[in-house]
Order: structure tokens, then sequence, then C-alpha cells
């Protein structure tokens, strides 16, 4: 279980290659559901992003780490993988209390984790003070 949770999230992961297929479990209950949304990458150059049933390739990065960025706002999940040559969307609708984010690894070997940020996100709304003195927000 990662250190930051909750229905907004920032979280970025840079996986070391070669890899098998890892990335984040988000949304996540005590009662152990959650959405998956991994990378992998193969030997031909190219890698396979996937959030819940949805996945698309990706042109791997030449030389590096293989970063995975997620943002999670409520019931939205976008997925960014190797510096947005790969990028997907979606929708889950999270039970209660599913605020639980996780790190994944479904290979076999270990995997190195070169470095991870996460950050709990707040609402863009300005504050009620604000509003009265701009009237554009």
């Amino acid at each position: 279980q990662l250190s930051v949770s909750g229905p907004m999230l920032d979280l970025t992961a840079a996986f070391e290659l070669p890899l098998t297929e890892v990335g984040f479990g988000v949304f996540a209950s005590s009662a152990g559901s959650m959405v998956n949304v991994t990378i992998s990458a193969n030997s031909s150059g190219w890698g396979v992003l996937r959030a819940g049933p949805f996945s698309g390739p990706f042109l791997l990065p030449k030389r590096g780490a293989l970063v995975l960025r997620v943002l999670i706002d409520h019931s939205i999940i976008e997925a960014f993988a190797g510096d947005g040559r790969g990028v997907l969307t979606h929708r889950a609708y999270p039970g209660a209390n599913a605020g639980l984010a996780y790190l994944l690894n479904h290979g076999m070997a270990p995997v190195k984790l070169a470095s991870f940020d996460g950050y709990r996100l707040r609402a863009a709304t300005p504050p009620h003070e604000l509003s009265k003195a701009n009237p554009f927000f």
C-alpha cells in the first residue's frame, strides 16, 4: 500500500527496464476490489498500457527508466506511459472508502523501482471570498 490515498491523486513511478507488467492498483478498498493501471514491455521495443479493460500499445523510450503517471479525479483515471507515448483514459466508479493505492508487479521477477512520487490533489474550486471579488470565478 502506498503512503498516499484518496479520491484525487497524482502518482508517478519510474521502473527500470526490462520489466514484465507493473503499475498501480487504484480505487482499492478493504474488500479487495481495485482498478489496475499497468505497463508492460517486450523485447521488440513496444510497450502496452492498460487501465481496467482497456489497453493500447506505445513505443518504448530508447533508454532509461519507463515512467508511468496516473492522475485520478474521482471517477476519471488518466494514465501516461513513456513520456506521453502511451495515453489512456478510463472511467471507473469506486465504492465507498475505495481510495487506497498500491504498487503492482504481475511478473515473476523482481522489478527495480527507480523513483516514486505520490500526491493527494485538492479541488480547484476557488475560495468563497475570491469568487465574490472576481466575477469570472
